[in-house]
């Protein structure tokens, strides 16, 4: 009865965050911000509280998402720290946050957060590096997600272990969807600092793939992209970077249309 009554007045205060005054959406996200702050393990509780507070990050009042995209650095990169050093409950909260996000579809929100935060110069390499210890673990999902997002803004500037991880996740059948969708964004955002000889190699792979239809089809868009900016780079004129994308497009287009006509004709 007790854990029904902590849900109804939780329900409450989400409610009230989307309130029509400015002085109550204020008060209500900050109530809420300091009990996740007071109570980081309570997995339900930071729930309502990404529920209630991220989709101010679009709110009409400027001093509104600035409390938002505060109350978010602080509590998810303000609490990140690498493996070795997590000590505390509070840095559990950052992957509770994360795992709140994913479920509750807000990687938008979370994005615009981090535009933010980069524009104020917020993000540092530290944080990079602090996430890159948990890519292996058992909050790799969520920490393949913040990487992905990050590295739209702040470039990853030693992309090797992505590549060894996209090339890893690409070979392995025990990779899940949602991991390989979120390396693949953040190969696609650390590109550019490839070796030329890397690019090369990696545009050969995922052609390769892609003609012989071994790619998922959620990131085959992401994959046409990375190719796409390693020709971009490789042709001095757009004429000469057409030419090259419809060297292998056509013959890829072509093979997608005799296996549809092949798939068709074989349907019973």
């Amino acid at each position: 009865k007790q854990r029904k009554h902590i849900r109804y007045l939780l329900n409450l205060l989400v409610k009230h965050c989307s309130d029509p005054s400015l002085a109550i959406r204020k008060q209500i996200t900050g109530t809420l911000t300091e009990l996740v702050l007071e109570n980081p393990e309570n997995v339900s509780l930071v729930g309502f509280w990404v529920k209630g507070t991220l989709p101010l990050l679009k709110d009409v009042e400027t001093k509104v998402i600035e409390k938002i995209c505060d109350a978010l650095f602080d509590c998810l990169l303000g609490n990140l720290v690498p493996t070795n050093k997590s000590t505390t409950t509070k840095h559990k909260l950052p992957w509770l946050i994360l795992k709140a996000i994913d479920q509750q579809k807000m990687e938008l929100y979370l994005s615009l957060a981090v535009s933010t935060w980069s524009k104020e110069k917020k993000i540092t390499k530290a944080h990079i590096s602090s996430l890159q210890s948990y890519l292996e673990g058992e909050v790799s999902n969520e920490a393949w997600m913040l990487l992905g997002i990050l590295t739209s803004y702040v470039p990853c500037t030693d992309p090797g272990f992505v590549m060894n991880h996209f090339n890893a996740c690409l070979s392995s059948e025990e990779t899940s969807l949602t991991t390989l969708l979120n390396v693949s964004k953040v190969m696609f955002a650390s590109v550019n600092n490839l070796t030329g000889a890397e690019q090369l190699a990696l545009a050969d792979l995922l052609r390769n793939l892609l003609q012989t239809f071994k790619l998922p089809i959620e990131i085959i868009s992401t994959c046409i992209d990375i190719i796409a900016v390693i020709q971009r780079k490789g042709e001095e004129t757009p004429k000469a970077y057409n030419s090259a994308l419809e060297g292998w497009t056509v013959d890829l287009i072509a093979k997608i249309e005799d296996l549809l006509t092949d798939q068709i004709l074989n349907i019973p």
